[in-house]
């Protein structure tokens, strides 16, 4: 068979198939959207690692052991469980989308692991730093069903006096043995801080929010300790500036 006959059968081969040449259009645009997915992943995986650091930081876990509502807990670990599940599945996709992309073979897998690691830390403690893991807590708790935001357990959590945990605002502080406190459903509390050991970061000032443990009655609270509404990232409220910050917190927790 020469050369011109087997040309022959070839375009007649591509014509009885109606094969048509891809447009230099469709690789700019996979490899645009394949950029794309690894910028997406990598997204997805650093504010996973952001709300991880949200609420690492921001739940006093030593106080597990309190929690006598078992629904509570499970919202805490199912919390936790969802967005490390999400940041492993968001930086694995994204290795891996990545070597998917033209030049992706040319990285060795351990400095492709280490880049990939440094962007995702960065754009987590970017996320955490700027409160946006906070904002995106609050908002997937509006739009998605069944998902509880964080500050709306902690709310629950906190809001148990009969469990020996309250929280509040301290309206007044009477003496150094003495304070009255308005919890988030309003209820004014006169509490006895006589012998409560205070955490570090507390404030005990008016205005002040704060978390107590102790024991109650009908409107009075034997406090045991007192601790800040906020742990580690006491110093990055959403709410430092709003009026009513009370008002502001119960917000973010619906």
């Amino acid at each position: 068979m020469n050369q011109s006959s087997f040309a022959d059968k070839v375009l007649q081969s591509i014509n009885a198939q109606k094969i048509q040449p891809i447009s230099k259009r469709y690789f700019a645009l996979t490899k645009i959207l394949n950029w794309f997915a690894v910028g997406l992943l990598i997204f997805i995986a650093g504010h996973s690692l952001g709300l991880l650091l949200y609420m690492v930081l921001d739940f006093d876990f030593s106080m597990i052991p309190l929690l006598v509502k078992s629904s509570e807990k499970l919202a805490l670990l199912l919390g936790l469980f969802f967005w490390l599940v999400l940041f492993g599945l968001g930086f694995f996709f994204a290795l891996k989308r990545y070597r998917e992309t033209p030049r992706g073979y040319r990285l060795e897998t351990y400095w492709l692991v280490v880049v990939s690691s440094l962007l995702v830390v960065l754009i987590g403690g970017m996320s955490y730093r700027s409160e946006f893991s906070q904002w995106l807590d609050h908002e997937m708790g509006m739009y998605i069903p069944r998902y509880e935001p964080w500050e709306s357990i902690k709310l629950k959590v906190w809001s148990d006096p009969e469990a020996g945990l309250l929280a509040g605002t301290i309206e007044e502080v009477n003496s150094l043995e003495s304070l009255s406190l308005v919890d988030f459903s309003g209820k004014r509390w006169q509490v006895d801080v006589s012998s409560a050991r205070v955490r570090p970061l507390v404030k005990v000032s008016k205005g002040t929010i704060i978390k107590l443990i102790g024991s109650a009655s009908e409107s009075e609270f034997v406090a045991e300790e007192i601790r800040p509404w906020r742990g580690l990232r006491s110093h990055h409220r959403p709410c430092l500036n709003s009026i009513n910050k009370q008002e502001c917190i119960r917000g973010l927790g619906r």
